[in-house]
């Protein structure tokens, strides 16, 4: 009965050792074999630029491998790091900035002053030996080549806190576009074109003198609608009313 029960604690023994040895051979890795994420033959780094980087077709290069733990780790991309985004033209904005009572800009090479910023919205501006006014954020005014719109408004019972945002930026024509300024010629395929008024209500309404010789016609001209004087087709791009009419003007279109 010993010698049975000796045989058992071998036979039990020598089983504890095939185990063992199954399973480390399985977890075990080959000594010459290496982590498959990191960057082969440089398994070291600092930062990222210690890393091999990726190459695409077109010669740009990526980040293949980032550094994590002193290691190149192999980066996983949810797109293909070559794949280049559809770029869009993004319009050049117009410059903006802010403005106190007093404070002085210069458009069209022009200097103006803001002395006023009032309730309602109307903001004034003393323009060489006159005063002018900008109307709310929809209004505009043009000096030579260059526009001034209001953009923001901040009241505050302080006068002194008070300030505007203006956007300045070019006056822009296409081809075929002309200014007219208030009761101003313009010479159009050897007819005189002018500016006779621009009216305040929502229709942007631009009265247009068009002259030639002993001839002469006069087209009243809705906003975006094209009316014909003297063989001129004159489309009403849009126009600026202004209260005090010497700043009024319009960009139209003459075919």
């Amino acid at each position: 009965m010993y010698n049975v029960r000796r045989i058992y604690i071998a036979l039990f023994l020598f089983g504890l050792v095939l185990v063992s040895g199954c399973f480390r051979q399985d977890v075990q890795k080959p000594a010459n074999d290496t982590d498959r994420s990191s960057m082969p033959n440089k398994p070291e780094c600092s930062d990222d630029s210690g890393c091999e980087k990726g190459v695409c077709e077109d010669g740009t290069t990526y980040d293949k491998y980032t550094c994590a733990d002193q290691k190149c780790i192999m980066v996983n991309y949810v797109r293909d790091p070559c794949q280049k985004t559809e770029e869009k033209s993004i319009a050049k904005s117009p410059i903006e900035t802010h403005y106190f009572i007093d404070d002085e800009v210069k458009v069209g090479g022009k200097v103006l002053q803001l002395k006023d910023i009032s309730v309602d919205a109307e903001v004034l501006f003393q323009y060489g030996n006159r005063d002018v006014s900008i109307f709310g954020t929809k209004d505009h005014m043009k000096i030579n080549d260059q526009e001034i719109t209001l953009t923001k408004i901040h009241l505050e019972p302080s006068l002194d806190k008070r300030y505007v945002v203006f956007a300045i930026k070019d006056v822009v024509l296409l081809p075929n576009e002309y200014v007219l300024d208030y009761h101003k010629d313009i010479d159009v395929l050897g007819k005189k074109v002018q500016l006779r008024d621009a009216d305040l209500d929502d229709t942007r309404t631009i009265t247009v003198h068009v002259r030639s010789g002993l001839y002469s016609d006069i087209q009243r001209i809705g906003a975006g609608n094209t009316k014909e004087g003297l063989g001129l087709k004159i489309t009403n791009i849009r126009s600026n009313p202004r209260p005090a009419s010497v700043d009024k003007y319009a960009i139209v279109r003459i075919e």
